[in-house]
C-alpha cells in the first residue's frame, strides 16, 4: 500500500506544481485566445507528448527494465508469479466474481468526490475573494498534505495488514471535510476542512488499489482494473 501511495502521490504533486502556474496562466492574453484556453493548450502539450513518450520508455515488464540487475528481475518475477489465494485469471471468470462488482462501489464513490474537488475546489476558493495568483497558491497546499496523507495510511495499512478499514476511515474522513466545506462559513475553517476531504480521499484511493490487485492476475487484471 505504501509503495501504490508514494506511486499515485504523482498526482496531487501535480496539482501542488500545476495550481499556481494554472493561476499565473489564466491571466494571459493574445493570439485571440483567452487565459483560460492558453492553459488548456499549454498544459495539454506535455501530457500529449508523456503520453505518446511512454509507449518507448516504459518497460513491458521486469525483464525488460534496463535499470534492474538480473537478480532483481528474477526477484520481482518470482514475485509476481506467486499467486495469492482466490486470484482471478480469465476475463469471464472476473466478470461472474461478485467482488469485483462490489469493488465498483466504493471506487466510484471515492473517485466522484475527487474529480468533485479537483473540478471545483478552484472556483469555491476564488469566489472567496482571492485573485488567480493566490487561488493558484492556496489550492497547491491540500494537494501537499494529501500526499504525506496517502503515504501514512498506506503505511499504517501495511503494518497492520488490514485493507478495508484503512479504506473506510480515509472514505469518511474525506466525507466530513466535505461536509464541513459546505456547512462552515468562516473561510479558515472552509479551508481546513478541504485539506481534511483531500487527505482523507487521496489516502483511501491509495489503499483502495491493493483490494483489486490482491484478485487478479493475467487477463482479469487487465480486464478488471
Amino acid at each position: 500500500a505504501r509503495f501504490i501511495a508514494m506511486f499515485l502521490a504523482g498526482v496531487p504533486l501535480s496539482n501542488v506544481i500545476g495550481a499556481p502556474i494554472s493561476g499565473w496562466l489564466l491571466g494571459i492574453e493574445g493570439h485571440g485566445l483567452h487565459g483560460w484556453q492558453w492553459m488548456l493548450i499549454l498544459e495539454g502539450i506535455p501530457s500529449l507528448l508523456c503520453g505518446v513518450a511512454t509507449l518507448w520508455l516504459l518497460p513491458d515488464g521486469p525483464a525488460k527494465a534496463k535499470w534492474l540487475s538480473q537478480a532483481e528481475k528474477d526477484l520481482i518475477q518470482a514475485r509476481l508469479a506467486a499467486e495469492p489465494p482466490g486470484a482471478l485469471h480469465g476475463f469471464a471468470e472476473m466478470l461472474m466474481d461478485k467482488r469485483i462488482w462490489i469493488l465498483m462501489i466504493p471506487d466510484f464513490s471515492i473517485v466522484i468526490a475527487l474529480y468533485g474537488l479537483n473540478l471545483w475546489q478552484p472556483q469555491m476558493i476564488k469566489a472567496m475573494g482571492y485573485t488567480n495568483i493566490e487561488t493558484g497558491f492556496i489550492v497547491a497546499l491540500p494537494y501537499l498534505l494529501a500526499m504525506g496523507a496517502m503515504v501514512a495510511l498506506g503505511w499504517s495499512s501495511d503494518r497492520n495488514g488490514e485493507r478495508a478499514g484503512h479504506v473506510a476511515f480515509g472514505a469518511f474522513a474525506g466525507a466530513a471535510g466535505m461536509l464541513g466545506a459546505v456547512l462552515l462559513t468562516n473561510h479558515a475553517a472552509i479551508f481546513a476542512s478541504l485539506c481534511v476531504a483531500y487527505c482523507g480521499i487521496y489516502a483511501a484511493l491509495a489503499v483502495f488499489w491493493t483490494l483489486p490487485s490482491s484478485l487478479l492476475r493475467g487477463t482479469a487484471a487487465a480486464a478488471g482494473l
